[in-house]
């Protein structure tokens, strides 16, 4: 039987698709330099990720930017600690 496709809705990617160590590369690449924050954050939103602290960490990396202030492994690390 074959597939019906409905093209006026978002396709369902089964979790099998997603790349943790993909979402974590992006992440260390806007750590690392603050260019790529706003690259990605043009291609990327916090709902296209997996894993859910990638996810939360994508928003406080554009948060923390956003607000002029340094996103980087040694400025989030509290941030982080907090919601762990």
């Amino acid at each position: 039987m074959a597939t019906r496709l409905n093209y006026g809705a978002e396709p369902e990617i089964p979790a099998s698709l997603y790349n943790v160590e993909t979402e974590a590369c992006v992440l260390g690449a806007m750590l690392n330099d603050a260019r790529r924050i706003d690259q990605f954050s043009e291609l990327v939103q916090f709902e296209d990720f997996h894993d859910p602290a990638h996810a939360a960490i994508f928003e406080l990396i554009q948060s923390e930017h956003a607000a002029g202030r340094i996103a980087n492994p040694v400025t989030l690390a509290p941030f982080v600690e907090q919601r762990a």
